[in-house]
Formats: structure tokens, sequence, C-alpha cells
């Protein structure tokens, strides 16, 4: 069978999303008189802006037992692409860079790298060095570092000559400083000890009320998860920044929601009655099955919005309102895809024809939906959900064109 894990994109996912809302949280709950933004996807997978500078993180979900060393693909494309944001900040000191790993740190070994620049390494793991801050330790090991580094860059970035000269140019103590700028975080905890974070400081915010927010850490960390997410498909880099603001609103609506009576759509007890799908084949063997020339950018587009809804799953599969959504939403895409493809005769479609069958069925499902949040709450108001819903039954098996 097919392997369908999606298990390690989905923790990767959501571990960005609680990042952002903990450097949030934080900046509010220490100061709450500054500003502060934060963004998923934006420049590195979390960035965070506030009075005081930027800082730029890459997150890493790898097995716990697994090791990273200076020499590991990860880290030395960590470097390049810190390098690269520094010298478009014009090397500012106001710029922090964070590199954040659920795995240890390991010791360097010889390799293809170490034996052609013929450096010598030391006792020392290179990475811890790196990540005690202390500046007696990172002076000693600079230079091997920047050796290292620069050759990197150059052999699998040759184009980017300007950053390469600038590179070479570099003086050992402005190196110095620009490693002083880098956080290294390993062993970083697993995600339900960085949710158990996450729901700390929520109640712990100025924003959270022990009246009318009690019992409502669950509603608002998902209210903050859904909104992170939401801003990141924005196109404009701008509008992707979560603010104070959209914190105190998300802590708001909680009371609302609360309030608010809610009707449940009561077909949500008919989704365990569908019949288990047969066809193992995933969204790019359906796609290509029926239309071998469809365009190699775009399938990825499409597992990107799959992968979106296994995300929004995990996180609400537990819920009424999610399996009636889910029901709805899969019998009116069935019954639409069926009328459309019911010619026998007809096996292969051009990528305009399924791409035409898609945006239809999309837009008369989110239609449909409309109509029915005026009787019903799902707990969701974000329409891209019905697309993602139905791409990711395609990808599930639960539907094909063929």
């Amino acid at each position: 069978m097919i392997d369908r894990e999606a298990s390690g994109l989905i923790e990767a996912l959501r571990l960005q999303k609680l990042r952002a809302i903990e450097y949030l949280l934080i900046n509010i709950n220490n100061n709450q008189e500054k500003n502060v933004a934060v963004a998923i996807e934006l420049y590195e997978d979390v960035y965070q802006k506030n009075e005081d500078g930027e800082i730029f993180e890459q997150n890493k979900n790898y097995n716990p037992n697994s090791k990273f060393t200076l020499n590991s693909e990860e880290i030395l494309k960590s470097f390049c692409s810190f390098i690269d944001i520094w010298t478009y900040n014009e090397f500012s000191s106001d710029i922090k860079f964070c590199f954040l790993s659920t795995n240890s740190i390991g010791k360097e070994g010889l390799s293809s790298r170490t034996k052609k620049l013929g450096v010598t390494l030391p006792k020392e793991s290179l990475l811890e060095e790196l990540a005690s801050l202390d500046d007696t330790r990172i002076k000693k090991i600079a230079q091997l570092v920047k050796d290292l580094v620069f050759d990197y860059y150059e052999v699998n970035y040759p184009d980017e000559k300007s950053t390469i000269e600038f590179l070479r140019k570099l003086t050992l103590d402005e190196w110095t400083k620009f490693l002083k700028q880098i956080s290294w975080l390993f062993g970083f905890p697993e995600i339900n000890e960085v949710e158990n974070s996450v729901i700390k400081l929520i109640k712990d915010c100025t924003y959270y009320s022990s009246v009318d927010n009690e019992n409502q850490e669950e509603t608002i960390k998902a209210k903050l998860l859904e909104l992170i997410e939401k801003k990141s498909i924005q196109k404009d880099r701008l509008f992707k920044l979560v603010q104070k603001a959209d914190v105190q609103l998300s802590f708001q609506n909680a009371i609302y929601n609360i309030i608010k009576p809610l009707k449940l759509d009561d077909v949500h007890t008919l989704w365990d009655t569908i019949e288990k799908p047969t066809d193992f084949r995933n969204l790019n063997d359906k796609i290509l099955q029926v239309c071998p020339d469809f365009s190699h950018d775009k399938l990825k587009q499409l597992n990107r919005q799959a992968a979106i809804a296994k995300v929004f799953e995990s996180n609400h599969k537990s819920s009424s309102q999610y399996l009636a959504l889910k029901y709805r939403v899969f019998n009116f895409c069935e019954t639409e895809l069926f009328s459309k493809t019911e010619n026998k005769s007809k096996t292969i479609f051009s990528q305009d024809e399924i791409e035409t069958i898609i945006r239809e069925i999309t837009i008369n499902c989110i239609k449909e939906f409309e109509d029915l949040k005026k009787d019903f709450t799902y707990g969701i108001e974000r329409n891209s959900v019905i697309t993602e819903l139905f791409i990711e039954f395609i990808d599930s098996c639960y539907l094909a064109f063929d």
C-alpha cells in the first residue's frame, strides 16, 4: 500500500504556527506597550518584528534521536539563508536569527569538504561551541566555521556573485559578530509541550479575562492558529503579519462564541457511514491518469492545498461541526464530479477541462455552504477550506476523475 503518512509535514506546519503564537504572547506579556508582529513562511519559517529588531527563525522537526553537525546539509543551507538575509539588510546588528530543531547535536567527522579544505577539526562539537554564545569559544572556531560555510555557499550558489565577493572580503571580526547573532536551539520540546506552553501564555495574557474567558484557552488557541494560517496565504507580505490587535480580537471573539447559541448540523453522524475507498492512488496519479500533460507546477499547488486540508483536519478531527462540514462537502462534490465526468466514452481531459471542473465544483459548493450557514454553524468562516477539502478528497482516495 502507498505510504500516505503526512504527520511529519503536519507537525512541522503546526510547530511554525505555535512558535509564532509564542513570540506574540511573550512580547505582549512582557511589554504591552511595545508593538509586535509575526508571520510564518515570510523570509523564514517564523518571522518576528518588534521595536527592538527582527528575528528570522528556521524550524526543523526531526526525530529526537537524530543529530545535526555543522556539516549537515540542513545546517549549511540555513547558514546560507541567514547570510542572504543579513547581507540584504546591510549587515544590521538589530536582526537576529534562530535555528530551532527537535533533534540534538553531534560531533563532526571527516568529510569530503574538510578534506578538500585541509582543515583540522577540534575535539569540541562546532555546533555546541556556536550554541554557547560565549565570545571566547566562538572566536576560537570562527575561522573554521567560515571556511566550511563559505565553501558550501560558493559550490551551491555560484550565481550569487555579489554575495560571494562580499564573503571573501568579510573580516573575521565581522563574521564573529554575525555568528553571535544566531541562536541555536537543539532538543526542542515535542509538539505537545509547545501546545501546553501556548495554553499557559494565553492564560497569563493581559487580554485574558478570568471571568469571561474561563475555560476558553483551547478556543483562543484554535482561533490564533487559524488566524496565523489564514494570514500566511496572503500574497502581500504586509498582510501576512499578525499583530497585537489581531490577538486581542481573538480573545474577545472567544467570549462571543460562548454567548452565541450554536445549531449543529446533525449530518456529522453520517460521515462514518461512507464506504471506505479502495482506490489508493494519490492526487498526482489520478490527475495524470486522465490528463498526462497536466502542469507539474499546478500539481504542486494542488498538493499544497491537500496538505493544508490535512493540517486543518488534525486540529478539528474530533469536532462534530467539522465532520458535518466534511460530510456536506463530500456529498456535494461527489455528486457534482460524477455529473461532470459521467460520459464513459471520455477517458482523457485537457488541463483546462480539469481546472474548470475543480473551479466550478468549488464555486457551487461554496454557494451551498453559504446557504447552509443560515441554519447551521460549522465553526469556520474561511471559504477556502471548501477548496482544500475537495482536493484532499481526491488525494485521500475518496474521489477521482475517472
